[in-house]
């Protein structure tokens, strides 16, 4: 990583990095902050943190390194908040949102922008290394919660007083009056736990971001990794959240496993290895299963793989509510009725070919099974080709760096750059989660340290190694 001074007082870079390492932490912390305080600001905690460390970093006093600060930023982040800011404030003005949606979605898709100053120029050796720890942390509280929440619920059939609060908390928050209105699954006894978060995608979400961090903290041998990336399976496993499953064992086998290479034409000797444990793995995991079929949980998980593929496969008559038409449907299905809704969004107001629907729920429904047209609509065409543009840019040249580049260290960054952006882009053909305040920061992280390791060597003077 560079750094924007060459040298900055050690104690500020000791306070800079207690602070960062604390807005890390309480992303995905602030919800559960949210819940047992029942107070919704907690979720601006991560940015008070934020502003602490910036106050001991950002040379304030100096206009020339200021400016440099400034102008360094991709010009793609200025447009993104621009675009929000008028797209949102358009919905405003025509009473499609409410004042306190307008405000929380300009705070919460422009705050994380700020990150990128920390992450690109300020980070070395030392504190990006905390920051992986405090992230390993943050999804190995969540996935304990979630273990133990899970068994509360198939084992003793009790729901924690902590899915209680935070379905009350939720209810509160969505203002709603009737329960029968409510999704009553975070307090349901065999159902899926949410774990920690507003969602179980999110938390799983989280669950995978610590191996990612893991994996990037150091280089572990074949059979380590081997054993690590076994142990998150099965914690995803429990957790039965199959987006994320097969979303984790594709990253695993593609990037952490070496499969990458399989695009240029070459296969390493961990691929062979990875097979042939994940063969082993697979067998032992199918006959356990079967052996312990009769176990609630275990049952469960069964009833809900069939359901899954029957709903994938429109097999078994299996119908699921399409959140945004309120009709039943397959998933394939609920893909074609929300692509026609919005193309008749698009007749019934043309402007939002240029500007989209906003982001939040206006137009046309949020939250359903096909977060990729939930994505389109919300940007619009034109600016989702030029946002997923410099997204999909980012991967690919990632994966080329991560190819060439011989650093171990630089080769675990570029990984663990790809592992964020491509999951919460695969993410997208299923949930949308990228505009989650617990999520988009992660997009920012990986941004600036792809900036940071492939900076112009332009200005020596101010650009200098920590």
């Amino acid at each position: 990583m560079q750094n924007i001074e060459q040298k900055y007082n050690k104690k500020n870079n000791a306070i800079f990095t207690f602070f960062l390492c604390l807005s890390v932490i309480s992303i995905p912390m602030s919800f559960p902050l949210q819940v047992l305080f029942i107070e919704p600001y907690m979720a601006l905690l991560p940015y008070l943190f934020l502003f602490i460390a910036l106050l001991f970093i950002l040379p304030i006093y100096n206009i020339y390194k200021l400016n440099f600060l400034i102008f360094s930023t991709p010009n793609i982040l200025f447009f993104f908040i621009l675009f929000v800011l008028f797209n949102q404030t358009i919905q405003f003005a025509f009473n499609f949102i409410e004042l306190n949606e307008f405000i929380s979605s300009i705070l919460f898709l422009s705050l994380p922008i700020l990150f990128y100053l920390p992450f690109r120029f300020y980070l070395n050796k030392y504190n990006f290394r905390l920051i992986l720890i405090f992230l390993i942390a943050a999804g190995s509280i969540n996935a304990v919660f979630y273990i133990f929440d899970t068994v509360s619920r198939f084992i003793f059939f009790e729901i924690t007083s902590y899915s209680q609060l935070a379905f009350d908390y939720s209810v509160e928050q969505q203002e709603i009056t009737n329960l029968d209105d409510a999704n009553t699954a975070r307090i349901s006894t065999f159902s899926r736990s949410h774990g920690l978060m507003p969602s179980h995608t999110i938390s799983s979400f989280w669950i995978m971001v610590s191996y990612f961090a893991l994996m990037t903290l150091r280089n572990f041998k074949n059979f380590e990794k081997i054993v690590l990336t076994a142990i998150y399976f099965c914690i995803l496993l429990v957790c039965m959240n199959f987006s994320s499953i097969i979303i984790f064992m594709f990253l695993a086998f593609f990037i952490y496993f070496d499969f990458f290479k399989l695009l240029f034409l070459r296969i390493a000797f961990t691929n062979l290895i990875f097979i042939f444990f994940g063969i082993f793995f697979l067998i032992a995991l199918i006959t356990f299963i079967l052996i312990n079929n009769e176990n609630p949980l275990i049952k469960y998980f069964i009833d809900i793989v069939i359901f899954q593929i029957n709903l994938l496969f429109d097999t078994g008559g299996f119908r699921l509510e399409n959140m945004s038409t309120g009709t039943e449907a397959t998933f394939s299905q609920q893909y074609f009725e929300n692509f026609l809704a919005y193309i008749g969004a698009l007749i019934e107001y043309p402007m939002t070919i240029i500007i989209g629907t906003g982001f939040s729920g206006t137009i046309i429904g949020y939250g359903g099974d096909t977060g990729i047209i939930e994505t389109l609509a919300k940007f619009g065409p034109l600016m989702f080709i030029i946002f997923m543009f410099a997204y999909l840019r980012i991967i690919i040249l990632s994966i080329k760096k991560m190819q060439l580049t011989k650093n171990e260290a630089v080769r675990n960054k570029f990984k663990f750059i790809i592992s964020i952006m491509l999951s919460i882009l695969i993410y997208e053909f299923h949930y949308s989660i990228w505009d989650q305040k617990y999520v988009f920061p992660l997009i920012i992280f990986a941004v600036a340290m792809f900036d940071s390791l492939n900076q112009s060597k332009k200005k020596p003077d101010i650009q200098s190694s920590v």
